[in-house]
């Protein structure tokens, strides 16, 4: 075979060889990007599965969110403040009742010696019963000389002259508790001592008690009833402000009693304290610390946990579907 006729077979098949390989390669990259289309499709077609799940759990968190916040700020608790007066005045009926009624606020009564429902300059039977019906409360005045011995009498006459059964309360005027009626409330079967500060106890309580509650008190219009106040809210405990005629500090005066209501509604508006009963003071303590300890279940805790629930689910069913694609739909 001459040189010619070799070379054009060689080229001839070199041709061929070229077409074929490159008919090769261009079916490789055809093939290769028709897999691609088809992961393509398939991811998108994944999504399209996914994303309304992922919305929902979006829309699921932000509520979980704001239920965690309010869970939260419901464990802390906030501050709060009891409106004691210390005597039975009428001004109580006709200037601070129509006051505390404006915002809500609910006082305590406290009884003593010359300080009962129709004495002399005191609410009349009418008056006092329609604060208690109001959601008002009542305890019981331990003034100065008083002790173990002569209690108990007293004690049952101003609740005979009042007409209301025992309250569960003692109020000791400035001076006169010394911690050591302790024991003798607790057999009396007394919840609350009202102090202070005597002995250095602190006036805000911040935590529940087990047997006798000791709630500090101070008069109102005092130079730091402010700032006293405003450690209330931080602390979030219960400080009691006394109101009456014991110190020119209580003394109530109309218009500035009317301003100190208005900002300590401020508060209260903006969830920093809240006014409260002396019975409704204790509980929520002792709330506060069931939902410390885990002890009590709340609502939010119900919905916490059912939203936790869902999102749980949801992602399960995520996994389901990627886990589909992936083994091939």
């Amino acid at each position: 075979m001459d040189r010619r006729k070799f070379g054009r077979i060689l080229k001839t098949a070199a041709i061929m060889v070229t077409a074929v390989l490159a008919a090769l390669l261009a079916f490789f990259f055809w093939t290769e990007n028709e897999e691609k289309k088809e992961i393509q499709a398939a991811y998108e077609a994944m999504q399209n599965e996914i994303r309304p799940l992922e919305l929902e759990i979006y829309g699921l968190q932000q509520e979980l969110n704001g239920i965690k916040e309010e869970d939260d700020r419901e464990t802390r608790g906030m501050g709060s403040i009891v409106l004691l007066f210390t005597d039975l005045s009428e001004g109580i009926y006709t200037d601070a009742y129509p006051q505390m009624t404006k915002y809500g606020f609910k006082g305590v009564l406290a009884l003593g010696e010359e300080q009962a429902p129709g004495e002399a300059g005191c609410l009349n039977e009418q008056q006092f019963q329609e604060l208690l019906a109001a959601g008002w409360e009542c305890c019981l005045k331990w003034e100065m000389g008083m002790n173990e011995k002569k209690w108990p009498a007293y004690s049952r006459r101003l609740v005979r002259r009042a007409k209301i059964e025992s309250p569960k309360s003692v109020y000791f005027q400035k001076e006169a508790y010394d911690g050591g009626q302790d024991d003798f409330l607790a057999e009396q079967h007394f919840s609350v001592a009202i102090h202070h500060g005597e002995g250095d106890i602190p006036l805000i309580i911040a935590e529940a008690e087990e047997e006798l509650w000791h709630f500090g008190a101070m008069a109102w219009n005092g130079n730091d009833s402010l700032s006293m106040l405003e450690e209330t809210m931080e602390q979030r405990g219960n400080l009691i402000f006394t109101i009456g005629s014991d110190s020119p500090e209580e003394e109530y005066q109309k218009d500035v009693c009317e301003a100190m209501l208005e900002r300590i509604h401020e508060y209260c508006e903006t969830n920093d304290i809240q006014v409260m009963t002396l019975s409704g003071a204790a509980e929520y303590r002792e709330m506060l610390e069931e939902k410390q300890n885990g002890t009590m279940e709340t609502e939010t805790g119900r919905k916490r946990a059912e939203l936790e629930e869902q999102i749980e689910e949801l992602n399960h069913e995520i996994d389901d579907i990627t886990e589909k694609y992936r083994k091939g739909k």
